[in-house]
This record gives structure tokens, C-alpha cells and sequence, in this order.
């Protein structure tokens, strides 16, 4: 079964998943600023980590985009 084909029965659309790539580099950003003192290393890698969600979010975003146009013209 195709992936985007079982996020939208699931009732995920595009835009979910595009403001959740806005998500994490909001996110990205505050846990960057959250970091002081001795774990500020740990904290900025973490922010980093959060931060390369996006792509992922925005590919699958767009596969999911692509999925809705091919429904609304066949179906």
C-alpha cells in the first residue's frame, strides 16, 4: 500500500504536515534558546536534530500533496 495513499485515509493532509515542519523549526529554535551553562553543547545537538525534521516533514508534505491532486482530478 502506498504510504501517502494510507495518511490520507488516516485523515493526515498536506497542510498537517507542512505546519509541522513550521513545527519544528519553531520548536528547533526554542530548544536552542532553552540551552545554558554545561549542557549548552547537548542542547544546541539537539536543536540541530529537531531542526532536520523539516525536510522530512516538507518531502512527505509534498508526496501527500501530489497524492490529493491525482484523487480530485481521478476521483
Amino acid at each position: 500500500m502506498n504510504i501517502f495513499k494510507r495518511l490520507s485515509e488516516l485523515g493526515i493532509t498536506s497542510d498537517i504536515v507542512y505546519a509541522g515542519a513550521l513545527g519544528s523549526v519553531l520548536l528547533s529554535l526554542l530548544v536552542w534558546n532553552a540551552g545554558s551553562g554545561r549542557d549548552r553543547h547537548y542542547t544546541e545537538r539537539r536543536a540541530i536534530f529537531i531542526g532536520l525534521w523539516a525536510p522530512t516533514f516538507m518531502l512527505i508534505g509534498r508526496g501527500l500533496e501530489d497524492a490529493e491532486r491525482t484523487k480530485s482530478i481521478v476521483g
